[in-house]
């Protein structure tokens, strides 16, 4: 596979030993910008727009996270970095990334071992 679409847009693996793919825009005006970050700022704009229309006249909280345009990086909830829905893309600082993906890794390496554990009883239980 090539890695490219028609439309101008890639997969691009950013980390080999892990995997991670992320689709980037190859053409126009956004050329190596991630989809994920185009999404999740269009997400965010109709928050605010959205805002505006309810609260004419009214500042956007600066302070709510819900609102703001100033975070570092955007993770993929359910962790397929190929799903660039709005709803699965979660704004935050590479400090809470981090933490999270640490937390999805120990979870990960809990169920294995409980799994290798599970096929070790299962071993020992048979008559032979």
């Amino acid at each position: 596979m090539s890695g490219r679409f028609k439309n101008g847009v890639s997969i691009n693996v950013h980390c080999k030993q892990k995997k991670l793919k992320h689709l980037r825009i190859k053409a126009g005006p956004q050329r190596d910008q991630y989809v994920h970050d185009l999404v999740c700022k269009a997400k965010i704009i109709g928050r605010r727009e959205a805002w505006t229309k309810e609260h004419p006249g009214q500042p956007i909280p600066e302070n709510d996270d819900f609102y703001s345009l100033e975070y570092e990086t955007v993770d993929h909830d359910n962790g397929d970095s190929l799903d660039n829905d709005p709803v699965n893309l979660v704004p935050m600082t590479n400090a809470e990334n981090v933490r999270r993906m640490n937390e999805r890794r120990a979870r990960k390496r809990a169920e294995k071992l409980a799994e290798k554990k599970a096929r070790e009883r299962q071993k020992s239980d048979a008559p032979f």
